[in-house]
């Protein structure tokens, strides 16, 4: 599920910075949905990958590198809406679907050592 809600997601950019009203609203909610994902299912994803002694400083990387990626995405945006609305634009739906290759990343290798763990 993670996936296609990540695509379905990147598409709040062209609708919330080129739209009209109604654009704007399904783009808002579609940001919602995204955000929804990422603080519920990414978190969740992270918890077998992690021993249960080593559960909370996995959650507190995950945080930490989340939050660095947020702040400099942002700065990166504010630098955009003033130079490029369609750049702006681009910018948000690459970084969204950029996830998309760790999270199959991240699948393969779940996948691979639940199938060595099953031997």
């Amino acid at each position: 599920m993670l996936v296609p809600l990540t695509a379905v997601a990147a598409l709040y950019a062209p609708l919330v910075f080129l739209g009209g009203f109604w654009a704007i609203l399904v783009g808002v909610s579609l940001w919602g949905l995204g955000m929804g994902v990422q603080e519920s299912l990414i978190p969740a994803a992270v918890a077998p990958m992690v021993s249960p002694d080593r559960r909370a400083s996995a959650y507190g990387l995950f945080t930490g590198m989340y939050g660095t990626a947020w702040v400099l995405g942002s700065v990166v945006i504010g630098v955009l809406i003033n130079v490029s609305l369609d750049g702006l634009v681009a910018f948000c739906m690459a970084s969204e679907l950029a996830a998309i290759p760790f999270i199959l990343a991240v699948r393969r290798r779940l996948r691979a050592e639940t199938s060595v763990q099953d031997r």
